[in-house]
């Protein structure tokens, strides 16, 4: 049985296009910002209510902050891989449409809102009613002392809990946003991947030994004070990795930031990237369930950490990267 590429891209829910030059979407658990770029052609044909058909300019039907979906897909059965905002025409040839997820209307709806103490949890549910997201049901109890936002864009709050906090802060498809640490969320689904058989490319994985990674994480975090408090884990004659963060004053939560950075790079397992086709389908937060007929010991269960999908006239390809080992 032949197999031949399709994709269907819906704008604003009314104007479907079903030929595209190319197609590239990046989605990262450690990037708050999906994209997407899909390139066309500057012209193409529409069918009328007559049936007949018409040459359109295909510059003229777009415009920045439509909702645009992606679905691509094998004989005639389509994965929605991309939902978001057009954030950028580029005139060219082919047109080039870039794209970003659901973080894209946050940057025109600003807050004033502070906190003597408050809670993650509570910040995003607070957001949640001025951005109309959802959240994700594992968030996890982290607390915040002195949160304050004067008249910033609701992205501004998410990019802040990120870098001040070290969180892991993305969107899934359905608008549903995850906050916390990346290696804690509950996982439930995952994919099977069989190198040689829906595992392209598997050469760009690399096999360690958790004894042979010597790693030591310090991670500071400054107070409003002027103070600091601190934590180190890890291999005291190990490569030093400092992380800062503001505001953590409890040690414990300090402690496990720490613990979870060490987890990222201290498993024995692969780590790197595998190149697959568009199916099975996987996204950032899976499973990945690895098997490689010619080392099955080296077999096992993988964090999906991010993906990168390519669609045009060269095929259609996944490529996962994952990280820490899930069944260690």
């Amino acid at each position: 049985m032949g197999f031949w590429l399709n994709s269907e891209i819906l704008i604003d829910g009314k104007i479907v296009l079903r030929s595209v030059n190319d197609v590239k979407i990046k989605r990262s658990v450690f990037a708050l910002v999906d994209t997407a770029v899909v390139k066309l052609p500057l012209t193409a044909f529409m069918r009328l209510a007559n049936n007949k058909l018409e040459q359109v300019q295909l510059k003229e039907k777009f415009k920045v902050g439509q909702t645009i979906t992606i679905k691509l897909g094998y004989n005639g059965e389509y994965i929605q891989e991309f939902v978001g905002f057009i954030s950028r025409l580029n005139f060219k040839t082919p047109l080039e449409i870039e794209c970003e997820d659901w973080t894209y209307p946050l940057k025109s709806i600003s807050i004033t809102k502070s906190c003597g103490k408050t809670t993650v949890k509570d910040i995003l549910q607070y957001l949640s009613l001025q951005c109309n997201f959802k959240l994700s049901s594992d968030i996890p109890d982290i607390t915040i002392v002195n949160f304050i936002a004067n008249n910033k864009t609701c992205l501004w709050v998410l990019q802040e809990l990120k870098d001040k906090y070290g969180l892991t802060i993305y969107f899934n498809q359905d608008n549903t946003i995850y906050c916390g640490l990346a290696y804690t969320k509950n996982i439930s689904k995952s994919v099977k991947l069989v190198n040689g058989h829906n595992v392209i490319k598997a050469d760009d994985l690399k096999w360690q030994n958790a004894e042979d990674v010597k790693l030591q994480v310090k991670a500071i975090s400054m107070q409003r004070s002027g103070t600091k408090i601190e934590a180190t884990i890890g291999d005291k004659s190990g490569e030093i990795r400092t992380l800062y963060f503001y505001d953590v004053t409890d040690i414990k939560q300090l402690q496990t930031l720490a613990e979870t950075e060490i987890k990222r790079y201290k498993y024995s397992g692969y780590r790197g990237t595998i190149n697959c086709f568009l199916k099975p389908y996987s996204e950032p937060g899976y499973a990945a369930d690895l098997t490689d007929p010619l080392f099955r010991d080296r077999g096992g269960i993988y964090f999906t950490e991010s993906t990168e999908v390519e669609f045009g006239m060269n095929g259609g390809r996944r490529k996962l990267s994952i990280g820490i080992k899930l069944d260690a």
